[in-house]
């Protein structure tokens, strides 16, 4: 019996065990969460008496055992406040940060007196507190009232009046008070009423003028008010003295007439500004431009005006300049020179001069080949060239040939939109260098070249000069701007133009069109063997009608030709390797 009694005991404890296992965890849960309280405190002021305080400026505190909790301190805010969750406990709400002489405080709201500061919160508690400001004037305190007076002396050839300066007065949180900033007012100036405080009188920056401060002020600035207070600050700013210019301006303009057929602009030409030691000055030299031209800072002395020689027109100078190009500056003088280039007349030949087509004779020995098509494995045969492409190939030729020797590409580019690291930067510079492409701001080395153009930068590059015309293109007047450069490379035999006897010179040219060209220029002909060797490019077919030359382009060749007199293709000699970065 015992025994059963005892069994049946440890069998109720177990259970009572396991009642609080599954009970008391939830239990423990919903005190946790009873554990806190929420206290919003919110922050209202009245400015119903002239004062321009904000909730922002008081800075509110709550605190338990003097000490400030999570958040706290924080600017005040207006209603709906700033909220704070918090353990159960009293806690005291207060301010400071401003100059709460100026204002009144009261509290209000679930404080647990009514005009305390004090606040009881239990578990799961939310109340609301406001701390009230409101400005004193209705509670009998007397204001004080300040006088800025703006005073200007103008004994050095000054010319501004009180009202060109900007004054301001602020509190010592640094707010400016009603009615500030204002302008300046000579005396008796401008009438501020305050309250008790500490204030800093101060105007904004104006150069060539000196201030000072006087009246009831003192060394920073700073004027203390008490009720009842009539005070008086007095800024004054003298001009400063003027000291006469060490230095001149000089002005120097650059003028181009193409009024026979010339097609330069002002930046096409290179501009010195050199000291009488013949060192060019900071700025120079640097291309032409049109009025107003570009201006030099200079100093005291006399300098020298002029520019790199430029074939095919003629220079003259005018404006503050001497019969040798030479300009004195003193001190404070403004002069402009103008170098005028006018464009000369080329005498066209006369019918029984004009020559017939020769054919090319005069071709560079070059064995590689400088076609490298896309990676897409196309060559894009009908894809127009652009300015770099054209001078990239060209410099890459001539350069493997020999023809370029000593050039260094320029360490500051010539363009704003030709990065001197950029892979065609040197090429491009080249071509400016021999005059085959204008110089100016930009060179748009990206854009497409027409086939007039094409003409010029090979003409150019080749030092061709024959520019007799030899075929009257009936799209190619006198007057066009690539006409004498058509003329060369139709002189020299690398074009004749389109059967329906138009050069169509505005046109863009293509890779095709371009390629056989080159072949002519270097006497890539039919000795350079490439019947019956498929086509190495995918969109390529034989029988396009310049699939030979664009097979002979893409190829290295043997420098020596075989018993029947071709040059075969030769694997190890390949594409151009020709650097392209000096």
């Amino acid at each position: 019996m015992k025994t059963r009694n005892k069994m049946r005991f440890i069998s109720l404890l177990l259970t009572l065990l396991l009642v609080v296992l599954v009970v008391v965890p939830g239990m423990s849960m919903a005190a946790y969460h009873d554990s806190t309280a929420t206290l919003h405190v919110i922050k209202h002021v009245i400015n119903d008496n002239g004062e321009i305080a904000v909730a922002g400026m008081f800075n509110i505190h709550v605190t338990t055992s003097g000490s400030d909790v999570v958040g706290s301190p924080a600017p005040g805010v207006e209603s709906p406040g700033t909220t704070y969750t918090l353990t159960p406990g009293t806690y005291v709400v207060s301010e400071d940060g401003y100059d709460t002489l100026a204002y009144g405080v009261s509290y209000s709201g679930d404080f647990d007196f009514i005009g305390g500061n004090i606040v009881t919160l239990n578990p799961g508690d939310v109340k609301t507190v406001t701390i009230i400001n409101d400005d004193l004037v209705n509670e009998g305190i007397q204001l004080a009232t300040l006088h800025v007076i703006k005073h200007v002396i103008n004994d050095s050839g000054g010319t501004e009046v009180a009202g060109s300066f900007n004054l301001h007065v602020k509190s010592i949180s640094g707010n400016d008070v009603v009615g500030s900033p204002a302008p300046g007012v000579e005396s008796p100036g401008t009438t501020y009423t305050l309250g008790k405080g500490t204030y800093k009188v101060s105007e904004d920056a104006f150069a060539g003028y000196t201030v000072s401060y006087s009246g009831d002020i003192d060394a920073n600035g700073n004027i203390t008010l008490n009720p009842g207070d009539n005070k008086t600050v007095t800024i004054t700013n003298d001009d400063d003295l003027i000291q006469p210019p060490s230095e001149a301006t000089l002005h120097v303009i650059k003028h181009v007439i193409n009024d026979s057929g010339g097609t330069e602009v002002a930046g096409s030409f290179n501009l010195h500004v050199k000291s009488i030691s013949g060192n060019d000055v900071v700025g120079s030299p640097a291309p032409g431009v049109e009025s107003p031209g570009t201006t030099y800072t200079l100093g005291k002395g006399t300098y020298k005006v002029s520019e790199d020689a430029f074939a095919g027109y003629t220079v003259s100078y005018s404006g503050d300049i001497d019969a040798n190009g030479n300009i004195t500056l003193n001190p404070g003088d403004n002069k402009t020179v103008t170098i005028t280039n006018d464009d000369d007349l080329i005498q066209p030949p006369t019918p029984e001069e004009t020559p017939a087509p020769i054919k090319v004779t005069d071709t560079l020995d070059f064995a590689y080949g400088y076609i490298n098509g896309y990676t897409n494995g196309n060559v894009g045969f009908k894809d127009s060239l652009t300015r770099e492409q054209v001078s990239a190939s060209l410099y890459r030729i001539f350069k493997q040939a020999g023809k370029i020797i000593g050039y260094t590409k320029p360490a500051v580019s010539d363009f704003t939109d030709l990065a001197t690291d950029r892979w065609s930067y040197a090429t491009v510079e080249y071509m400016v260098s021999i005059g085959a492409i204008p110089k100016g701001a930009t060179v748009n080395p990206l854009e497409p070249i027409t086939r007039g153009e094409m003409a010029k930068i090979i003409a150019i590059s080749n030092n061709m000069t024959n520019n007799r015309s030899v075929i009257k293109f009936t799209d190619l007047p006198e007057s066009h701007m690539y006409y004498d450069y058509i003329n060369m490379i139709v002189n020299y035999g690398l074009v004749v133009g389109y059967p329906d006897g138009k050069f169509k010179p505005d046109g863009l040219i293509t890779r095709a069109e371009y390629i056989t060209i080159i072949n002519k220029f270097i006497g890539r002909d039919n000795r350079y063997y490439v019947d019956g060797l498929p086509s190495i490019y995918k969109d390529l077919l034989p029988s396009h009608w310049a699939f030979a030359d664009i097979q002979r382009a893409s190829f290295g060749f043997t420098t020596t030709v075989d018993i029947n007199g071709l040059f075969q293709v030769d694997p190890a000699m390949g594409i151009s390797k020709a650097s392209l970065d000096n």
